[in-house]
């Protein structure tokens, strides 16, 4: 049976996260759910206080607010000091290999991880792609910790389980997303025709 790990960021996202694990479920997947606290908040966990799991997962799931600077789940404490609640490649820099050492790490080696949080995948086409808006945060996941993901440009609801799941169904079966969304290969090649996570090599 697939494994998956579900982070959620806080009380905001439990019915989000309630909806994505049915549907794993429902898609013969074995899940095991985190609530990482809300960003900003002292109960989220710093990057090495990340569950580690037995079995590595095939998939990751993470729901929480965001932007062009990664997912706001990181914002815990590490050595006294509070950190950003984001941390991608240019921005809390210091941090990113943590970050990208922990995907690779509780990933199998063709996992997925899908991050349905605002403007993970970057702008869509109405937004700004100057200075830090040009980041793409799935992307630079992808390329550093040579890893498959999924994310959406622009803003969304990742608090909707409905949401959600069409992004997850998107993800593992390649049906229409339910907004702009970008895969990417290991190494960060933009997948330009995703048939979806579980129809790679007919898992």
């Amino acid at each position: 049976m697939r494994r998956a790990l579900v982070l959620w960021a806080g009380a905001e996202f439990k019915g989000s996260c309630a909806a994505v694990v049915r549907h794993l479920e429902r898609e013969r997947f074995s899940c095991q759910s985190t609530d990482v606290g809300e960003a900003w908040s002292s109960t989220q966990l710093w990057i090495d206080e990340y569950p580690n799991l037995m079995q590595r997962a095939d998939l990751i799931v993470v729901l929480s607010h965001g932007g062009w600077d990664g997912p706001m789940i990181f914002g815990g404490t590490r050595n006294g000091l509070s950190t950003s609640p984001q941390i991608g490649r240019h921005y809390s820099n210091l941090a990113w290999p943590a970050v990208c050492r922990w995907f690779r790490n509780m990933l199998t080696s063709d996992g997925l991880a899908m991050i349905h949080a605002c403007h993970s995948a970057g702008s869509n086409r109405y937004e700004s792609t100057d200075g830090g808006q040009a980041h793409r945060w799935v992307e630079e996941l992808s390329s550093d910790a040579r890893i498959y993901t999924v994310g959406v440009e622009g803003v969304t609801s990742s608090a909707i389980g409905s949401q959600s799941v069409a992004l997850l169904q998107y993800a593992l079966r390649g049906s229409a997303p339910p907004q702009a969304a970008r895969a990417y290969q290991p190494g960060g090649r933009q997948a330009a025709r995703w048939g979806g996570w579980l129809n790679l090599a007919r898992r």
